[in-house]
């Protein structure tokens, strides 16, 4: 969210003075991230996107999803993370869909495609300095997503600093980077150049 807030702030919010962003760990591709969480213990992440992805966009994912899917799909709209967590890990997408592919499968066609093509974070230049921290060992969102994400945004010409470390896991990985974000956000607030 701060990571998209921050390239969208100069057209969104103008009129904010924000004077600069730290993001951690972002999920700046959703195929990407879809693919990593797909199976696995944060699957129910994945199915946060598609329930987050159909409200916004108003799809109607009936055609898509068969009968748990659908059930799957009301049911985290609902629930609270940790609960989510404990009761979708280890969810095979393509064990929701009608015609047994994956999300990451249908998120590669249309309509999902040019969806999660608009979703991507790294398209506009971010106009405040911006801080990008990731561990290496993220086992929910890819390192390379972050990674990437700072390199889409230096490319743009985009104060970036990036930051990564090799914490296990993705909570775990927040922890080092603490320092470095206060430290970071206190120099913006008090006018230093991000150097």
């Amino acid at each position: 969210a701060t990571a998209a807030a921050a390239e969208l702030a100069p057209s969104y919010a103008p009129d904010l003075d924000v004077t600069g962003a730290v993001a951690g760990a972002v999920p700046a591709d959703l195929g990407a991230v879809a693919a990593n969480l797909d199976g696995g213990l944060y699957s129910a992440f994945a199915l946060y996107a598609v329930a987050g992805q159909s409200a916004a966009y108003g799809l109607d994912l009936d055609a898509f999803l068969n009968a748990r899917g659908t059930s799957v799909i009301q049911a985290v709209t609902g629930e609270c993370v940790a609960e989510s967590i404990a009761l979708h890990a280890f969810t095979r997408s393509s064990d929701l869909t009608k015609d047994g592919r994956s999300l990451t499968e249908l998120a590669a066609a249309e309509p999902f495609r040019s969806i999660v093509a608009e979703q991507r974070i790294g398209r506009l230049k971010p106009a405040v300095p911006v801080l990008v921290t990731h561990s290496v060992l993220d086992d929910v969102i890819p390192y390379a997503v972050g990674r990437g994400l700072a390199h889409d945004w230096c490319a743009r010409g985009a104060n970036v600093a990036f930051s990564p470390n090799i914490t296990p896991t993705h909570v775990g990985g927040a922890v080092p980077s603490f320092a470095k974000q206060y430290a970071f956000l206190e120099a913006r607030v008090a006018g230093l150049p991000q150097v």
